[in-house]
């Protein structure tokens, strides 16, 4: 049961049944706190945890309540290096491919290991590759090149036999004078012996002389090289 007292108030004077005033009690005044700050600091290299606890200075109020930004150094080990896969040799280096272009005239290669892997050895073995000689170039102005062949009998008999080329017919090689037949004509091919084609069908008895210093003229843009034959006794010596 609450019990209720009640007052009366008369004007002027004071209430019946209280003293004329009561005094309030003041509230007691604390000392200031301080900014809360971090006091300690620690890291747990096992659980990889950061541990901190906090503070005020002193008990008593605290009348700011967000501290200053501070730092601490914290030592977090470096982890290990994990070990190298293991590959296999991929062996020396080597240039596999070789290639000549005589119109530029560069070499254009190409460089391999023998297999995918580790490379032990960088620097390869020496190698060498051949590159083909440039043929030589034709005179300037020539459209190509024939044959005259020049026949001449020196021996005694009427007929000792019969010379043709490659498109010409069979000639009879007389007793005296000489024949002249001439090979079809062939382009300059770059790198290719000249062609020399003839057929000799002679006696047992007889036996051809080349001359051996061809003679060289230039008709109608063709290199003519000419070429003298002396059909003479097989006895005689072949060669002058």
């Amino acid at each position: 049961m609450q019990t209720i007292h009640l007052m009366e108030y008369h004007l002027g004077g004071a209430p019946q049944g209280g003293t004329a005033s009561e005094s309030a009690t003041p509230s007691p005044q604390l000392p200031d706190a301080g900014k809360p700050y971090v006091e300690s600091v620690s890291y747990d290299k096992d659980t990889k945890k950061l541990r901190l606890r906090a503070q005020n200075a002193r008990a008593g109020e605290v009348k700011t309540p967000l501290g200053d930004w501070q730092e601490f150094p914290i030592e977090v080990p470096t982890p290990p290096v994990p070990p190298a896969p293991t590959l296999p040799d991929a062996g020396k280096p080597r240039v596999s491919k070789f290639e000549y272009d005589p119109t530029t005239r560069k070499v254009k290669v190409q460089a391999s290991v023998q297999q995918a892997g580790e490379v032990k050895t960088p620097l390869g073995e020496e190698q060498t590759f051949d590159i083909p000689a440039e043929p030589a170039k034709p005179a300037a102005g020539f459209k190509g090149y024939f044959y005259k062949y020049v026949v001449e009998n020196k021996t005694t008999s009427d007929t000792p036999g019969a010379i043709s080329t490659e498109d010409q017919s069979t000639v009879l090689i007389p007793k005296t004078g000489a024949v002249t037949l001439y090979s079809k004509k062939f382009p300059f091919e770059m790198g290719k012996a000249t062609k020399r084609k003839f057929t000799l069908d002679l006696l047992p008895d007889y036996a051809p002389r080349v001359i051996t210093e061809d003679t060289f003229s230039l008709e109608d843009g063709y290199l003519c090289i000419t070429q003298k034959i002396d059909i003479v006794n097989f006895s005689d010596p072949v060669f002058p």
